[in-house]
């Protein structure tokens, strides 16, 4: 899910993740990346008032995702936080969930 979480209806995201956990093999993993909150004002500058990139995509975004927020996630749905880590200067994360058998 790389760029894809952000754009994920919160009430939807633990139905999400709960079918990963439906369809992944034993020990499977979800593999994604996420703005965290530091990017939100930058994003949004550069769209809204630079209009470098794409408005329509950075008025989609639905959440910015914390650590915690992903290891809350993670617990709900009976996965593993298996890596979490910040890139960009802190503006986006990475974060392995791995399946909790």
């Amino acid at each position: 899910m790389l760029a894809v979480l952000e754009h994920v209806e919160t009430n939807k995201v633990e139905l999400l993740f709960k079918e990963f956990k439906r369809i992944l093999k034993k020990n499977g993993k979800v593999i994604l990346t996420t703005p965290t909150p530091l990017s939100k004002p930058i994003l949004e500058f550069l769209a809204y008032k630079l209009r470098i990139i794409s408005e329509c995509e950075i008025r989609d975004h639905k959440k910015y995702y914390t650590r915690n927020d992903i290891k809350e996630l993670a617990e709900a749905t009976n996965f593993l936080l298996d890596s979490y880590k910040l890139f960009q200067f802190g503006l986006n994360s990475s974060a392995i969930l791995e399946k909790n058998n």
